[in-house]
């Protein structure tokens, strides 16, 4: 009798357990179920127009999973509106921010590490130019993706040169060469009015750090905590970048002659040569669609010009501290810096930050001038990473051209305060972290 009450009690037990699985097994099935299907809006911040396409055409195939949300902000506005965000608990999902920045926006907290999301999503690092993922480090953790890439090269208008009776395809290969091309391209009136100009080395995107690299010098120690560029080839790359006043006048008159021509004198024909990335190509063939350019390294002092030299940055797309969704924004982020979207960047004319994309025959043949602008890949060289990279960029960019060129001071004068300045940035960080 107790063994048979025993298993009556047993079955009956045993019974409602199986209901009970079975009931939490269905309720797990709906959960993973509902959490397949229901969408999931991730917000998008800094988007370019260009990368509009892709962003429709992601939300086409995935939409009803991952809706991607376009807000377009201008790069420079994005650190202060995402330390507000992120300081407010409203942090976007995802962010595109110049990649030199990216190391001091991890050192304020406001982006979130990716090595978890990598290992799990199955990232290769490799396929992106070293360069390139490496400017998205901070203290040996990944915290951006790069999403294009940009070289600096020599360009020129092909038929100035030739006016002047210069090789129309063989550019200036030194500084010195550049400087006699330039002047036998320069047309000024009697009364100083400025018709046409061969070169001139402060304008462009070449900036002191590229007169610096050109002439073999660094911006910093290998420590990343000291200012290096204070010394005699400091001088030798300042001398160079102001050579303009000595060829034309003052800057501010060389700069408001530039930019009285519609995206400035170089699209417009009027200045033959310029040192600036690929995408003055596409501004140049939009002003005048017959537009011969030549496209070539920037020029170095003699003795140095057998080894090519450029400088490279760009984009990266990273998730902010307590954005919402990041699981969702990475796979995003996975698939806008994969070969195929990075393959219809190159094709609507950005350069691919991946190797596959920029080494395939379909964007190499589509534009002969970025196929030789990529040549200049393996000699880039890339701005000093540091935490406060962007107020440092600010010194060695901004504020040293507003010295020499603007106002007129000496080299070592202008080296000297900005080096200082600079030092005093830096050691106001490191000291903060003791």
């Amino acid at each position: 009798m107790y063994l048979t009450c025993a298993t009556s009690w047993l079955k009956d037990r045993m019974a409602r357990h199986a209901a009970l699985w079975l009931a939490a097994i269905a309720l797990g099935v709906l959960l993973v179920s509902s959490s397949a299907f229901a969408r999931v809006t991730i917000t998008y911040w800094g988007i370019s127009s260009v990368e509009a396409e892709l962003v429709e055409e992601w939300n086409a195939m995935h939409g009803d999973r991952i809706y991607v949300e376009q807000q377009d902000f201008p790069a420079g506005q994005i650190p202060e509106r995402l330390t507000l965000a992120v300081a407010g608990h409203v942090a976007p999902d995802l962010v595109r921010a110049d990649r030199f920045t990216v190391p001091s926006l991890a050192a304020l907290g406001l982006l979130q590490p990716l090595d978890p999301l990598i290992e799990r999503h199955g990232v290769d690092v490799n396929d992106y130019w070293p360069g390139a993922i490496g400017e998205g480090y901070f203290e040996g953790q990944l915290y951006a993706l790069p999403w294009d890439i940009g070289a600096r090269a020599l360009l020129w208008h092909k038929n100035l040169f030739a006016a002047a009776g210069l090789n129309p395809d063989v550019p200036p290969a030194t500084w010195e060469e550049m400087e006699a091309a330039s002047r036998a391209m320069n047309r000024i009136d009697s009364d100083g009015s400025i018709d046409q100009l061969g070169f001139i080395p402060s304008l462009g995107q070449w900036h002191f750090f590229g007169q610096m690299i050109a002439a073999g010098g660094e911006m910093l120690d290998p420590t990343g905590r000291h200012v290096v560029w204070n010394n005699e080839i400091g001088v030798r790359a300042l001398e160079w970048h102001r050579k303009g006043l000595e060829w034309v006048g003052p800057g501010p008159i060389i700069n408001e002659w530039f930019n009285s021509h519609e995206n400035g004198a170089f699209v417009a024909g009027h200045l033959a040569a310029i040192i600036a990335p690929q995408g003055q190509i596409v501004n140049a063939r939009d002003a005048n669609p017959n537009v011969d350019l030549g496209v070539g390294p920037p020029p170095r002092p003699a003795g140095l010009e057998g080894t090519p030299v450029s400088w490279s940055g760009g984009f990266g797309v990273a998730i902010p501290s307590g954005a919402p969704n990041p699981e969702a924004a990475f796979e995003f982020a996975k698939w806008i810096t994969g070969e195929y979207a990075q393959l219809q960047l190159g094709l609507k004319a950005r350069f691919p930050v991946n190797r596959h994309a920029a080494t395939d025959p379909r964007f190499l043949e589509n534009d002969p001038l970025f196929a030789q602008v990529i040549q200049l890949m393996p000699y880039a060289q890339f701005r000093p990473q540091s935490p406060v990279g962007n107020q440092l960029s600010s010194i060695y960019q901004n504020r040293t051209n507003a010295l020499l060129i603007d106002q007129g001071l000496p080299p070592e004068q202008v080296l000297e305060i900005t080096a200082r300045e600079a030092q005093q940035l830096l050691d106001d960080y490191w000291n903060s972290r003791r």
